[in-house]
């Protein structure tokens, strides 16, 4: 067992093997006794204790013992005990202060007056006693007398300093001598060497001094001032507290890091005890609700903060979590001091104790920021979505009706007529950005979300035999046979077979466009690869011209078509990139998953 301060000292006296008692010097009162004691005096602890000192002193030598109490005199006089059957003995008593008690505490100390081969008996026996308390302490500790010669030390000082110690050697040695010799272990050695000074001067108790060795340990160590018979003495105690230390750092590492956390998410914290109904907030909470936080709130003041439309629903949830511990999870409205609505998140869940809820803990986080966004969002989506029915119904309409009169009079007009050929060329072009436009809108909005397999072969052949007709003038060919195979998607593929032929072909500076369009599957993927016999593309504009409004040589377009893709194949879980084309062009590659 341990043993600092007043415990050390009691471990020494207690184990001495002379009477001790403790006496209040005010009262005159027996506070103490060791078993020594209780057997010389033939007392049980129990009846002494609270005795005054009469019962134990025969009227004759009372006063002289009241007087040794007294003056704290430490001079041995010889006087009668009683005991308690009545006989009495002769006993050499002498008085000592007890300077980690309260100061009106003395240590009485009586040995027989007989021989004096028991004298020197207990003393030998005494040291006995505080030498193996001292070994087996796990605190470091040194012993000095008043002139600094070491009475006693044990090996745990080595190990609390970090040498090796033989106690033995120790004994006798100059202690200041040994202190300058070991000052170097110590990170500030002349504090170390101050320190000791001051405390031996100043003689009055000091706990917790921390010292940083050089070694990058920290230590604390006790001075105990310590009366002997003889003399003044010195106790010294010390142990290790690095790993104490780094828990602490680590703790309050741990609670700064937290405070960050709180203080970017906006996050307070709440707790209810039910046996006081005494509601705790953290600092943040307190700000939230733009109060001080030395604000006096309970939890009705706490209910009333929340917006009168939600009251209810917090006041309905608290009691809930509070009869039945039925933990809650809302989002609602609060309105602050200054009079501002803000949206919180209000999380409460019960608060058990040896497997008693004892209360109500939760968290608290202003969310009007992301609320607001939310907002934001479902009105853009609002709006998106009205611009996607004009482009679906009004526009598309209104331009398929001028393709469809552009065609009759193609047909009456006998010559070709050029601005004829441009109206349409306008047409099919405004056509050709509301499907995309049309196509892009569904994503957002969240149209033909739900895949299925889909036939890649099908949906190519249909759409190819569309582009044929749309790109007359072009050559597009399909590698035969077109393997049979299966991919998870849906009809969003379409636009992205039409958009890659489509930019083959307009983005193709040679007078007749050649694309060639073929499908490579593998083990659990499978390529939609179109090659034409354009211009290609630089590797270093490779990446680029999937970006939003990016265009490629001489369009007129919108930049959407190759964004549209990216976007589309980045849904169904694949991949689309860029390669030469052999012995010129590109060659755009999408990837797959296959399905099944």
């Amino acid at each position: 067992m341990s043993h600092t301060g007043e415990h050390t000292e009691e471990a020494f006296w207690r184990h001495l093997n002379e009477a001790a008692i403790v006496v209040d010097s005010q009262s005159e009162t027996v506070h103490d006794v060791n078993s020594v004691a209780c057997d010389r005096l033939k007392y049980p602890a129990e009846k002494l204790v609270e005795q005054d000192v009469e019962v134990l002193v025969p009227d004759g030598d009372s006063s002289t013992v009241r007087r040794l109490l007294k003056n704290g005199s430490s001079d041995r006089v010889t006087v009668s005990l009683r005991r308690g059957d009545e006989t009495s003995y002769r006993a050499d008593v002498s008085v000592s202060k007890l300077p980690q008690r309260d100061s009106d505490l003395r240590l009485l100390l009586a040995r027989e007056a007989d021989t004096t081969s028991q004298e020197g008996a207990t003393t030998g026996q005494s040291k006995v006693v505080l030498k193996t308390i001292l070994e087996n302490l796990t605190l470091g500790t040194l012993v000095e007398d008043e002139n600094r010669d070491v009475l006693m030390v044990n090996e745990a000082l080595g190990e609390a300093l970090g040498v090796p110690l033989d106690p033995e050697s120790m004994i006798g040695r100059d202690c200041a001598q040994a202190a300058e010799e070991m000052k170097g272990l110590f990170a500030d050695p002349e504090r170390f060497i101050d320190s000791n000074d001051e405390f031996i001067e100043q003689r009055e108790l000091v706990r917790g001094q921390e010292l940083e060795l050089a070694d990058g340990r920290t230590i604390v160590r006790d001075y105990v001032p310590y009366e002997l018979p003889n003399g003044d003495a010195n106790l010294w105690i010390y142990r290790d507290i690095t790993a104490q230390k780094r828990r602490e750092k680590e703790r309050d590492r741990h609670q700064n890091l937290l405070r960050q956390l709180q203080e970017v998410a906006e996050i307070g914290g709440w707790e209810v005890d039910f046996r006081t109904d005494e509601l705790t907030w953290t600092e943040k909470t307190y700000e939230i609700h733009r109060l001080p936080a030395d604000a006096d709130i309970d939890l009705s003041d706490a209910i009333e903060f929340y917006h009168p439309d939600d009251r209810e629903a917090i006041r309905d949830a608290f009691e809930r979590l509070r009869s039945d511990n039925t933990p809650y999870d809302l989002e609602l409205r609060i309105v602050t001091t200054d009079d501002a609505v803000r949206w919180v998140r209000a999380r409460g869940e019960p608060w058990v104790v040896d497997g008693e809820t004892v209360g109500a803990r939760g968290t608290f986080q202003d969310i009007t920021e992301r609320v607001h966004r939310e907002q934001r969002v479902e009105d853009q989506r609002d709006s998106l979505e009205v611009l996607n029915q004009v482009i679906r119904h009004d526009i598309r309409n209104d331009l398929q009706l001028v393709l469809a009169y552009a065609d009759l009079l193609d047909e009456e007009l006998d010559d070709d007529n050029e601005h004829l050929d441009r109206i349409s060329s306008a047409a099919r072009h405004s056509v050709e950005v509301t499907e995309n436009a049309q196509m892009m809108a569904g994503i957002f909005l969240g149209d033909d979300q739900e895949y299925g397999p889909t036939s890649l072969v099908s949906l190519l052949r249909d759409e190819l035999d569309h582009l044929c007709s749309t790109f007359a003038d072009a050559r597009i060919e399909v590698s035969e046979p077109l393997p049979d195979v299966t991919v998870w998607a849906n009809e969003m593929l379409r636009p992205v077979v039409r958009n890659l032929v489509g930019n083959a072909v307009q983005h193709n500076d040679k007078d007749t466009a050649e694309v060639t369009v073929d499908v490579r599957p593998a083990d659990e993927t499978v390529q939609l690869r179109v090659a034409d016999n354009g211009p290609g593309v630089p590797p270093e504009r490779r990446e680029a011209v999937f970006g939003k409004g990016n265009k490629g040589l001489e369009s007129g377009g919108t930049g959407l078509g190759l964004y549209l893709v990216k976007t589309i194949v980045d849904r169904f879980d694949g991949t689309v990139w860029i390669e030469d084309n052999d012995p010129e062009g590109a060659v755009f590659v999408v990837e797959l998953p296959k399905h099944g």
